[in-house]
């Protein structure tokens, strides 16, 4: 319930695109094994662009996702070495950014800028 808001850990909504309509972020369970997908689904009109951000491996069960608030997001100092393709530090983002990760864990910040997906680990 802390991190779902109102219960639902696996979706949220926002303005993700900053294009001022709703958009939803997905954690979607594995058919088979443990792991998830998360999926942004922007809306264009009557219409849905389904984006994958990630793949969770393992623990779904433990999986969350939100929608968090425009601002600067750093690295987290657990995370050491290079950065991973589409990470910046820090990270900017205008709109509502979408956060996922694992319970009491880890953490991933996404924020579309400029037609692409940026992100940044902002929790161990």
């Amino acid at each position: 319930m802390k991190e779902g808001g109102k219960g639902c850990l696996g979706v949220a909504v926002a303005d993700f695109d900053g294009d001022g309509t709703k958009d939803i972020l997905l954690g979607l369970t594995a058919l088979k094994g443990s792991g998830a997908l998360i999926v942004v689904a922007l809306a264009r009109g009557k219409d849905w662009k389904l984006e994958s951000l990630d793949e969770w491996p393992e623990g779904r069960i433990s999986l969350y996702v939100k929608a968090n608030t425009p601002g600067v997001y750093r690295r987290t100092k657990a995370s050491d070495g290079p950065l991973e393709p589409g990470e910046v530090n820090p990270l900017t983002c205008p709109h509502s950014v979408a956060v996922f990760g694992a319970t009491e864990s880890s953490g991933v910040a996404y924020c579309y800028n400029d037609q692409k997906w940026q992100h940044v680990w902002i929790s161990d």
